[in-house]
């Protein structure tokens, strides 16, 4: 009663249909919905742990070697407005460039890994997180590890050259123009 709520409900349709005749019908049917208790406040999530870096090494008979490395913040909360936006989007072009390079890698003659990936996610307004992984070839983790590693600490350190952010820039818009 506290949650489940009108107010915290999002309704959805989707097809070919009036929308007058479609809001018509969900007021028929919802627009009496009333909840009499009262409203449970918004949860709390916390802020992330700050813990030292830890290492975890988990074996499973026959999959694949992955390697992954998190790193773990606290959540922008902060209102919407252009500023960030832009710092958001940025974010994004960089990811774009570091994604680019591990695939670089693994087009390489002796790659370091089978596949890498860079992401980034704001976990339910809790957490910032941003992973890069890789899948090994077998036996060969820590050249995976390696590899990640060094592509991160360089981009980290020198950033991404104009023609990198450039390429992004034009993928971005032809993604939106598509």
């Amino acid at each position: 009663k506290a949650y489940y709520r009108p107010e915290r409900a999002v309704l959805v349709a989707v097809g070919d249909f009036d929308p007058d005749a479609m809001e018509a019908k969900i007021a028929a049917r919802f627009g009496d919905w009333r909840n009499a208790a009262p409203a449970g406040g918004d949860p709390r999530l916390g802020a992330p742990i700050r813990r030292p870096a830890e290492t975890r090494l988990v074996v499973q008979p026959g999959a694949s070697e992955m390697v992954q490395m998190s790193w773990v913040a606290p959540p922008d909360l902060s209102p919407d407005s252009l500023a960030k936006r832009r710092r958001q989007t940025l974010e994004t072009l960089g990811m774009a460039v570091l994604n680019r390079r591990l695939e670089r890698l693994v087009r390489a003659d002796d790659p370091p890994f089978i596949s890498a990936a860079a992401y980034r996610d704001d976990e339910f307004h809790s957490a910032h997180v941003a992973i890069v992984q890789a899948t090994a070839q077998p036996g060969e983790w820590s050249k995976a590890l390696a590899a990640t590693d060094q592509a991160v600490r360089q981009i980290l350190a020198y950033g991404v050259s104009p023609d990198e952010l450039a390429t992004e820039v034009d993928a971005d818009r032809a993604s939106l123009k598509a």
